[in-house]
């Protein structure tokens, strides 16, 4: 296997060198003895003609070994996440600096003003878009559905939502496979052409198996057009793990590890070079109430698979860090939240951190969630960026000169390094009780709901050209006058 050695200092390591050589060969055993389920003639022809045993009638594919390694090989180890703003663009690789996002998906949303759920509108899509793009600690931003909006064009509307609301990249979800060609032509339009997506890519494609290791038509249909297209695909194998996965972590860890290097020959076949993510994802059923949860043993087996991903495959990976199960944005949201991004940003120095902002496991979010997930992605990053050993930080000289029984308040030094080594949080700040009554004894969640009110009033994003946009209502008016007919 293609090796990355680097784990950065102190990350959190679940597997040793002998683990994950013993889920790759299990994993591979599987893929030749078991295969997938695949539901896409096109493809399995594609994989038979590369030396798959595939069964038409069961309609399974099994790979060899050598296969799989083959297409290891082709998977690019740097890609880039363009942005609508060059600027805003991000470079992407095994063990190099870690990216964060959003949680996507969600339909639901805690009013700003009201505090009460409610099912999400497109306004709420733009709002959202417009916050997260004045959220520094956010790369790029996974969208926010609304109920408002005709389910046959609802990513195409979304899609033209954010492009409006944000020059950050966007990573977006293809719900049926006609929309997907349509989500293309939107990225051609912002990027500048066909060629021009090819070289930043301005959005990217989640999209999933269903486990256990059943592949469905727009999954193969997303790889064979996104890899034609140079999108970047996020491979989400996401086995619920007691329900659609094993119950011991080892296991769902290893079925997760068959769904993606099944994926990576699929997608490599049909266009090798394609840009992959692994994004692993473990949800856990509870045995006892049906419900989904468990994000303690969530995180470190989401730990794990990035160690996999990016030491023993050197393959670029996204993680799902801060999740919770909280209906509401309080202390259980935040204690969550913590747990589950310290785990796994620094584990195997995932590529991207996500998960910010989601309640109810990413049914619903929370502006405030939001805000709050920003700050605790500027704690990782801190402390993950650790700090520096050398003569002017040891301030040797420094140190004598003030002597015995002096401060540095005055001192040059401390003027040159104090934006450097301190974080500046808006929402962390050292307070006395006397001064946070004076200041009205607001608590994290009310000021984080002050701070989203303020970027929501006073935070522009980068417009788009009318010609852009009037390109992109086009192309959204012609899919629901195509599905519609």
């Amino acid at each position: 296997m293609i090796k990355n050695s680097s784990g950065g200092i102190g990350t959190i390591r679940f597997l040793t060198e002998k683990d994950m050589q013993k889920i790759d060969e299990q994993a591979l055993f599987l893929l030749e003895n078991t295969g997938i389920g695949i539901e896409h003639k096109a493809g399995m022809e594609m994989l038979e003609n590369v030396g798959a045993t595939v069964d038409y009638d069961k309609k399974t594919a099994r790979f060899p070994a050598a296969l799989v390694e083959k297409c290891l090989g082709s998977v690019p180890r740097k890609i880039i996440l363009a942005g609508r703003n060059p600027e805003r663009d991000l470079v992407l690789e095994p063990g190099g600096t870690m990216r964060t996002r959003n949680t996507g998906g969600m339909t639901q949303i805690h009013d700003l003003e009201t505090g009460k759920i409610r099912e999400s509108v497109l306004s709420d899509t733009a709002d959202f878009a417009r916050l997260l793009d004045g959220l520094d600690n956010i790369d790029f931003i996974a969208p926010l559905y609304a109920a408002d909006v005709p389910l046959e064009i609802l990513e195409l509307q979304v899609l033209e939502t954010m492009m409006c609301n944000t020059d950050k990249h966007i990573n977006i979800r293809a719900l049926d496979k006609r929309t997907f060609p349509y989500l293309i032509k939107m990225a051609e339009i912002v990027a500048g052409s066909k060629e021009a997506l090819k070289e930043r890519p301005v959005i990217s494609i989640l999209e999933a198996p269903i486990s256990p290791l059943f592949f469905p038509a727009v999954f193969i249909e997303s790889l064979l057009l996104g890899g034609e297209a140079g999108i970047p695909i996020e491979i989400c194998s996401m086995p619920n793990v007691g329900g659609t996965g094993p119950i011991t972590l080892a296991g769902s860890l290893l079925l997760s590890t068959v769904e993606h290097l099944a994926t990576i020959v699929i997608s490599q076949t049909a266009h090798p070079g394609a840009p992959l993510i692994w994004a692993s994802r473990f949800p856990a059923l509870d045995m006892k109430s049906g419900d989904t949860g468990m994000l303690t043993e969530g995180a470190m087996v989401s730990a794990a698979a990035a160690q996999l991903a990016t030491e023993y495959y050197n393959l670029i990976c996204d993680l799902h860090g801060p999740a919770t199960n909280a209906v509401n944005p309080e202390g259980e949201s935040v204690f969550e939240e913590c747990i589950g991004a310290f785990v796994t940003g620094f584990a195997g120095r995932p590529s991207v951190l996500c998960g910010a902002g989601g309640m109810e496991l990413g049914i619903a979010t929370s502006f405030e969630q939001m805000v709050i997930s920003n700050e605790i992605f500027s704690v990782i990053r801190r402390v993950i960026d650790g700090f520096v050993i050398d003569d002017e930080t040891l301030a040797k000289d420094v140190i004598a000169q003030v002597g015995a029984g002096g401060n540095y308040l005055g001192e040059q030094h401390t003027l040159d390094h104090l934006r450097s080594e301190r974080l500046n949080s808006s929402l962390l700040k050292p307070k006395t009780r006397a001064k946070w009554v004076e200041e009205g004894s607001k608590s994290l969640v009310e000021l984080a709901r002050e701070k989203a009110r303020t970027i929501l009033a006073e935070h522009q994003p980068a417009p788009m050209d009318d010609a852009t946009l009037a390109s992109l209502k086009q192309i959204v008016q012609a899919a629901q006058k195509e599905f519609s007919a």
